[in-house]
């Protein structure tokens, strides 16, 4: 069966690091005792950050994993204004993980692992310029779809993420329409992010503020940024693995009847000009 989210597969993301294609710079086969190292840190992270989760994080049984550097796009260089390079001007050391590099074009480049379970299938991300902070891809997600927070989205916002936009706080999709429905999380949490309907993660978000922050403006309306979107379904990091469309739950349309809401919450953020008639022409 086609997937219906093919159509709206756009993915010019200026702002996430998974936005363009990656170099690979390094290739590790690791022991089975290095990878429950690996297993157990990523356990306890998660663990700590949403003590109420009910599935923990495990590897795969008999899983061997290994380990990818890569040299991806580093969207905070590329959207600072101009200024002195913080790329080295000498020197033929290579960055540390999280470090940042330049490429011959002079596009600012940082060095991630990315653990793929046997060779086919990435499954968590390490961002080295935090010790040991992971987070998982929409793979291991969707095998564990309760690992992290769970928030809903309205369906048309899902393009938005798609072409590079953080999740703003009127995308969500709101139990019962109530913000203290909202599950637990705080500036830097992980959380997962679903469309109303479909329990299947499309994307990992980090949280930029706390959930008691998240409030209704005097129109009764939620207002502004809420989440940095990490990795979405389609973009490069998808792309390693084995290109599984979003598994079934419910089906839906994207971009439907909601097709104001969205709408409604571009002008309300003060998107351009060009995405709003874009949006309009669907």
């Amino acid at each position: 069966t086609e997937n219906e989210l093919s159509p709206v597969v756009v993915v010019n993301n200026k702002t996430s690091m998974w936005c363009k294609t990656p170099r690979l710079g390094g290739r590790t086969a690791l022991k089975r005792s290095v990878g429950r190292r690996i297993g157990e840190k990523a356990r306890s992270q998660f663990s700590s950050a949403d003590p109420s989760g009910d599935a923990p994080f495990e590897l795969p049984a008999g899983v061997s994993l290994s380990l990818l550097r890569f040299h991806v796009f580093c969207p905070s260089a590329a959207s600072a204004s101009a200024g002195p390079s913080t790329a080295p001007s000498h020197g033929k050391k290579k960055p540390k993980a999280g470090g940042s590099a330049s490429t011959s074009s002079g596009e600012s480049t940082t060095l991630v692992s990315v653990y793929v379970q046997n060779d086919e299938c990435p499954l968590l991300v390490d961002v080295s310029t935090r010790q040991d902070w992971f987070y998982p891809t929409v793979y291991t997600l969707w095998r564990i779809p309760t690992l992290l927070p769970v928030l809903y989205i309205h369906p048309p916002v899902l393009r938005h993420i798609l072409k590079g936009a953080d999740l703003m706080l009127p995308g969500l999709d709101l139990p019962d329409g109530r913000v203290n429905a909202l599950p637990h999380f705080h500036k830097g949490s992980l959380v997962s992010i679903c469309i109303t309907g479909n329990e299947h993660p499309v994307a990992v978000g980090e949280a930029l503020l706390d959930r008691s922050d998240v409030t209704r403006g005097a129109n009764g309306r939620l207002h502004g940024r809420g989440f940095t979107i990490l990795h979405h379904i389609y973009d490069e990091l998808w792309k390693l693995g084995p290109q599984l469309e979003l598994p079934a739950s419910t089906h839906f349309a994207v971009g439907n009847e909601q097709e104001g809401v969205a709408d409604e919450d571009d002008r309300e953020e003060g998107d351009d000009d060009d995405d709003d008639r874009e949006e309009g022409d669907d």
